[in-house]
């Protein structure tokens, strides 16, 4: 059954072009651009996955019929990327420098037509619980607004009794809190799965003031908010359970929550 909970997904920034070099059974090999430099997703536009798949699918030397796809729609997902092929016997990957630790991969990959990464990818969080302390119900739609309103203004008032209210601006603004969360899904020291953790997000995507988007919910990628934290520059987890501090113990993770353009 799809989960409910909330995800996070980080913008990738590639600097350079990441290519892949692929060897077929039966015989085929081709090294391929499978995304250029520039600004991506996971799964929303523009979607690093759908990217890689499409250049290999079309490329002309291979035979396969190429897809990546990504377990994060339920409660437990692992967050672990699968890339497979049909048409083709089994393929090998060549990885470019970067692309196979973005993606969680770990090793080599040869003689099968699927592999699922050891990893989580980065620029994804999946936490362990739902959000708490929502400041406004959740709109159903991307064309409404996250959050509460609120006004930018200055109110002047006269010796007489006499006010006047200068309005400049209406923006929104949520809670990005969950409580509890497990120690797995907040330290690096206490992943259970390489890159779960918000603490590794933090460092890719949060501490670096990377655009995001949240996914009210996991099961429909269509539907997310560019949002910011106007307080990134921290990473202050509190503990709920202390003096345990394990992969299975509680922590509160809260952040104010703005719509970004």
């Amino acid at each position: 059954m799809a989960g409910k909970i909330e995800k996070l997904e980080g913008r990738i920034t590639l600097s350079s072009n990441y290519q892949l070099t692929i060897t077929e059974v039966p015989a085929a090999n081709a090294t391929v651009t499978v995304a250029t430099a520039g600004n991506y997703y996971l799964t929303t536009s523009t979607s690093l996955l759908s990217t890689v798949a499409t250049a290999l699918t079309n490329n002309a030397t291979l035979a396969g019929t190429y897809s990546l796809s990504i377990d994060d729609d339920a409660d437990t997902s692992t967050g672990k990327v699968t890339i497979s092929a049909t048409g083709i016997t089994s393929f090998a990957i060549s990885w470019a420098p970067g692309l196979q630790d973005l993606l969680g991969f770990t090793g080599t990959q040869s003689g099968a037509a699927s592999y699922t990464s050891t990893n989580q990818c980065r620029y994804l969080w999946l936490p362990s619980c739902s959000r708490t302390n929502i400041l406004a119900p959740v709109p159903s739609s991307t064309s409404q607004y996250l959050g509460i309103r609120e006004t930018d203004g200055v109110s002047t008032l006269s010796p007489s009794g006499y006010y006047t209210n200068l309005q400049y601006n209406t923006r929104y603004r949520d809670t990005f809190e969950y409580m509890p969360l497990l120690g797995q899904k907040v330290f690096i020291a206490n992943e259970q799965t390489v890159n779960e953790s918000f603490e590794k997000f933090y460092a890719d995507v949060v501490g670096i003031g990377a655009p995001m988007r949240f996914h009210s919910t996991r099961d429909d990628d269509s539907l997310y908010w560019n949002v910011f934290f106007p307080d990134f520059g921290r990473f202050e987890p509190e503990n709920m359970s202390p003096p345990w501090v394990g992969p299975k113990s509680h922590w509160r993770l809260r952040y104010e929550m703005r719509p970004a353009l």
